[in-house]
């Protein structure tokens, strides 16, 4: 299994394309998951 592998990703990783497509921002996804807003698009 590759790190890029969906089945091998991490929660936030999963849930951060998911919460984009929604409409929410970068920063609200950041401000949830509890992260800096500027690794969201590195997870």
């Amino acid at each position: 299994m590759s790190p890029a592998d969906p089945q091998n990703l991490n929660e936030a990783a999963r849930l951060t394309p998911q919460l984009l497509d929604e409409g929410y921002t970068k920063r609200q996804v950041a401000t949830m998951l509890n992260r800096d807003a500027s690794l969201v698009s590195q997870f």
